[in-house]
């Protein structure tokens, strides 16, 4: 038979792995429940040697588990494996994950036509493009000449003020 000793360390480490296996890998809590499993078995053994050390035993997990979590999880995004888990600062500048985005900055102030009615959003055709755009207010029919006032993400468009209709003259 072995050491006692060695297998409640055997116990110890493999929850201590368990947990941090938990913490890495989304496991649904199966082995949290491993370890929990895994520091039972240790508290068992040692109240086989005798009911000082398991009494010891269970005073320790009590104290020593909350604690080991604590500073796991405290220094887990300093390690190197924390490094590995965790997502990166971006590091790209404003506008290069929509690298045409800057392109619309220029259209700002020019004439374009709508080429589906924008109810709030549709498509406009300027300088053989077709963009999508988003009118600022209300409704613009098919066919409308808007102005592009505002590019970013999309391009915000206003109706043009039709010219003022003529009344046909009677004679």
């Amino acid at each position: 038979m072995t050491d006692p000793i060695l297998t409640i360390a055997a116990f110890v480490a493999g929850a201590l792995i368990l947990l941090v296996a938990e913490i890495c890998v989304p496991s649904l809590g199966l082995f949290a429940m491993g370890a929990l499993a895994c520091l039972a078995g240790a508290i068992y053994y040692a109240f086989l040697i005798g009911p000082l050390w398991g009494t010891l035993a269970l005073i320790l997990t009590l104290v020593g588990l909350p604690a080991y979590l604590y500073l796991f999880v405290k220094k887990l995004p300093t390690s190197f494996l924390g490094r590995m888990l965790t997502l990166k600062a971006d590091t790209k500048p404003a506008g290069e994950g929509t690298p045409e985005a800057g392109g619309f900055s220029s259209l700002v102030g020019q004439i374009a036509l709508a080429e589906t009615d924008l109810r709030p959003s549709g498509a406009i055709r300027i300088e053989g493009r077709r963009l999508v755009a988003t009118a600022e207010a209300g409704y613009i029919k098919r066919g409308a000449k808007v102005e592009i006032i505002k590019t970013g993400m999309n391009v915000v468009v206003r109706q043009v003020a039709p010219p003022p209709e003529e009344e046909p003259e009677t004679t």
